[in-house]
């Protein structure tokens, strides 16, 4: 312009050489209407563009204008540069040359057209078992980013269900094409929260190679100069001098999305944001951001998470899901568990040659979750139950009415997922666990002395987050009692919880349901409350 030059990267507004202090909604309003220049902006626009989901009154629009015409010596009845449309917006009436920017580094310079796409790959680690629709799933995401569609998929499922291995496994089969760059970043649940943009730190750090030099450093120093005081790939820049001030996170947000937009010129970037429910908050509104901006860009967001359900209503990773559901770009892909068929791939792969017997055990004790599985068979491995034979295998025991003992490795591991519920809900659990894999409300009330309505409450709670239990139905006893029903999703969360009961804890708990029932049942033997109390009062556990 005349005089004055705006460099958006940099966020400054200088003349003659000379910076020219702005606030950030001011530079924010400027940037929008020299970008629409000589159109009528109008004001609505301007909410929309410059403070998205803030209530805002017209008097904070015309405060920035004010200070624009300061900074331009503009006055409102002779304006040289903002022309007011009075009642509907402003237009920006100055003459705009754009600088020529300079050559991008060779490896990153606009091709003529994109490489051919390459076929996927199989992963070294081989095909993963009972997940081709999921990897499906991934593809057609990939393949919409590839056509200039910026996507965001999210992969939810609890622990141990394969998010990490699915994920894997489809960015091995990218190995080696030319027209993708995939970058990573871990979320940490005890870092998450100290260090603002950790994932997005190590993510940067991989496209760059650790390096300080190289075209990736030197396409962030040109485009997000900001990063320079966070990544030592990128640390030989100058923010202008040691007692530069600290670039804000609005700044550094906007840097690294326009970044990011300008390197998938000529390749589709895949970023892969591991456990981003231990994301922080700085982390999750960058993705928004870049979710919700409009150009271009060859660009998927791959994100792993635990289901939102199971996150507190305050937490910036539901909120984040409801603000992108809201603008239609959320999409995620729930993991279900394994059916019976990938189940038997599996242990086909794993022991050829196994009796049909030994996948329904399995199938009966892990229910399809992958980890279970694995686990379940390491266990029956070490125990020598399955024995190597004629380069087959075959059974060395009877599995019927055996009750696998609970692994070490699979203890830790469910205790760790009980260490996140509160003392309240980690003692539903395990008085529920005395009753048997189903049971009534009715009877964890008994056991708890408690109201049945605040039991079904916690227990409707868990379920629907799918923590350990289910919802099976409801169940009635001749007294006239009305409880919903619940069962453990799984045989060994179940078992393990029970194992957490010392037997003199068991045997009062049970005393107290039986109790409870014999009322109910007018003296006759409890067990004839059937499947609603998993035989009687879990006595199959010891």
């Amino acid at each position: 312009m005349p005089d004055y030059r705006l460099d958006p990267v940099n966020q400054k507004l200088s003349r003659d050489g000379q910076d020219i202090p702005l606030s950030l909604k001011a530079f924010a309003m400027l940037r929008y209407l020299i970008e629409h220049r000589r159109r009528l902006v109008t004001k609505e626009a301007l909410f929309e563009a410059v403070w998205p989901n803030v209530l805002i009154t017209e008097d904070g629009i015309r405060h920035y204008i004010l200070e624009l015409r300061k900074a331009f010596d503009d006055p409102p009845k002779s304006p040289r540069f903002i022309e007011t449309v009075h009642g509907l917006g402003y237009r920006f009436i100055g003459e705009v040359a754009l600088a020529v920017p300079p050559p991008l580094p060779p490896m990153l310079a606009e091709p003529a057209a994109i490489p051919a796409p390459t076929p996927f790959k199989t992963p070294a680690s081989g095909p993963l078992t009972g997940r081709e629709r999921e990897l499906g799933e991934l593809r057609a995401w990939l393949a919409q980013a590839m056509g200039g569609e910026r996507k965001f998929g999210f992969v939810s499922g609890g622990p141990g269900l394969g998010k990490t291995a699915l994920v894997s496994a489809f960015l091995e089969s990218l190995d080696g094409r030319p027209d993708i760059r995939v970058a990573r970043g871990q979320c940490s649940e005890l870092l998450g929260t100290l260090e603002p943009f950790m994932p997005i730190q190590e993510a940067i750090e991989e496209l760059c190679g650790g390096q300080e030099s190289g075209p990736w450093a030197e396409r962030l120093r040109s485009y997000a100069p900001g990063w320079c005081s966070l990544l030592p790939c990128a640390a030989t820049c100058q923010l202008g001098g040691d007692g530069a001030a600290r670039p804000t996170r609005e700044r550094l947000v906007r840097e690294l999305a326009q970044f990011l937009e300008s390197a998938s010129g000529d390749r589709t970037l895949v970023l892969w944001f591991e456990d981003l429910h231990w994301a922080d908050a700085s982390t999750l509104n960058l993705l928004a951001y870049l979710a919700l901006r409009r150009q271009a860009a060859r660009l998927l967001v791959l994100g792993t998470q635990q289901p939102v359900e199971t996150q507190g209503d305050g937490h910036p990773l539901r909120r984040l899901r409801d603000e992108l559901r809201k603008r239609g770009h959320y999409t995620e892909l729930a993991l279900p568990p394994l059916q019976p068929a990938a189940v038997a791939d599996y242990l086909e792969t794993r022991c050829p040659g196994l009796p049909a017997g030994f996948g329904a055990f399995v199938q009966r004790h892990a229910g399809g979750h992958p980890l279970l599985m694995v686990r379940l068979v390491e266990h029956a491995l070490a125990r020598d139950w399955l024995v190597r034979e004629d380069g087959g295998w075959r059974l060395a025991v009877d599995l019927d009415g055996m009750e696998p003992a609970v692994p070490d490795s699979l203890l830790e591991w469910v205790e760790q997922q009980l260490e996140r519920l509160d003392a309240a809900d980690q003692g539903l659990l395990e008085t529920a666990s005395v009753a048997g894999r189903s049971f009534s409300a009715a009877s964890v009330a008994a056991a708890l002395d408690q109201d049945i309505e605040s039991i079904e409450a916690r227990c409707q709670a868990l379920a629907r987050r799918r923590q350990f239990i289910e919802r099976q139905g409801v169940d009635e006893w001749p007294d006239g009692t009305v409880a919903a029903q619940y069962g453990f999703v799984h045989a060994l969360h179940h078992r393990a919880l029970h194992e957490r009961v010392t037997p003199s804890r068991r045997a009062k708990l049970r005393k107290r349901m039986g109790e409870r029932m014999a009322l109910a049942y007018g003296g006759d033997d409890p067990g004839k409350a059937g499947a609603g109390n998993g035989g009687t009062l879990g006595q199959q556990q010891e």
